[in-house]
């Protein structure tokens, strides 16, 4: 299960963060991407939380140059780290409309590996679910996408309890 960062862990997936930004941003292009910067990219999204972050960096206007770049990416990943590439290259196609090319690459996914991003993009296929009709990553609230949970109204906070009357009498009191 994924947990909400502590702030070194906050400050770490910032600095990582940034590379994924400038290179989802600047690198969404045709010429492919440097190997340097494409192992790079792959080794940042076997971690969930990065992988989440570059989810929610592709826009529904920019879907299939997404789509091509992690399609780039899946080929040259190595054995047993495809799914997260996969996943995202499937769920940019998939909001691009082209679903033959997202069920494709879904089936990079190794089918002995549980994945839940590429679940979820299955069940959304597999369905006809309309991709215009889904919310995007990219133009929800970051605490949304983050995961930070609402202000509490204080519904659900501990009732207080009345406080306990002394076992004696305050000097100067009668009784």
């Amino acid at each position: 299960m994924h947990k909400n960062p502590t702030n070194s862990e906050h400050h770490r997936w910032s600095a990582t963060r940034d590379p994924i930004r400038s290179r989802n941003v600047s690198q969404v292009r045709s010429t492919p991407l440097p190997t340097v910067d494409a192992a790079r990219m792959l080794a940042d999204v076997q971690d969930i939380g990065l992988r989440d972050h570059a989810w929610t960096l592709i826009p529904r206007d920019e879907a299939r140059q997404h789509a091509e770049l992690w399609k780039d990416l899946l080929t040259r990943a190595p054995e047993g780290a495809q799914a997260p590439a996969a996943a995202l290259a499937a769920f940019s196609y998939w909001v691009a409309g082209d679903g033959l090319s997202a069920r494709a690459a879904l089936e990079q996914i190794p089918s002995t590996q549980q994945y839940s991003m590429g679940q979820l993009i299955t069940v959304a296929v597999r369905n006809g679910l309309d991709p215009k009709a889904f919310p995007m990553p990219h133009d929800m609230p970051p605490d949304v996408v983050a995961g930070i949970p609402a202000p509490s109204s204080g519904a659900e906070q501990a009732r207080r309890q009345p406080p306990m009357p002394a076992s004696s009498p305050s000097p100067g009191v009668s009784r």
